[in-house]
């Protein structure tokens, strides 16, 4: 399921397959991230700019732990679709204990709600949402609104920081620059 994801994510053209600026408007990436509305605008693109190229890297090293061995199911049976630990990108091999269970870090860990999802466009929006938060070093990518809440209102309102340091916009940005359409109506 997960190869099936990856290659579906290849074929998806997402924007860090190339150059982001060779794809995006200034229209699209001031819609998901308000960069000209930033204290830095270019301090604020090479972050959001090298999130993608870091969730790239991912997918560009096919074996080891890598690829659609980063992918994992839940052990936890947790009431998700997907999770990951901030920064599992660079805590190879580590671990912690979580309910008992010894969980790696450097895994993004699928729920069985993941796979009731049958659309893969929303299958790769969650994976591009949970990789966001993978390859934050420093742990600032979180959740701090989703498309779900207030019918949209909430994660457009959010101040330009928080815009680009919240993992749905990432995931917003990906759909929108592939497909052309608003992804609002993805939860």
């Amino acid at each position: 399921q997960a190869l099936r994801v990856v290659i579906f994510l290849h074929r998806f053209s997402l924007p860090w397959k190339k150059s982001i600026s060779d794809i995006l408007s200034r229209q699209v990436n001031n819609k998901h991230f308000s960069i000209d509305d930033s204290h830095n605008p270019l301090q604020a693109f090479a972050h959001v700019k090298g999130i993608f190229n870091l969730m790239w890297q991912v997918f560009q090293r096919p074996g080891g732990l890598w690829g659609v061995h980063t992918f994992e199911r839940d052990p936890l049976v947790l009431d998700f679709r997907a999770y990951a630990a901030g920064g599992g990108y660079f805590k190879s091999g580590k671990h912690t204990l979580e309910k008992g269970v010894k969980m790696r870090l450097d895994s993004i860990f699928l729920c069985k709600r993941f796979f009731e999802e049958s659309a893969p466009f929303k299958q790769a929006f969650i994976i591009v949402h949970e990789c966001a938060h993978f390859v934050d070093l420093q742990g600032s990518i979180k959740d701090f609104a989703y498309n779900r809440e207030s019918g949209g209102a909430k994660i457009r309102g959010l101040p330009p920081f928080l815009k680009q340091h919240n993992a749905n916009c990432f995931s917003n940005f990906a759909y929108e620059a592939r497909t052309g359409q608003e992804p609002w109506f993805i939860t």
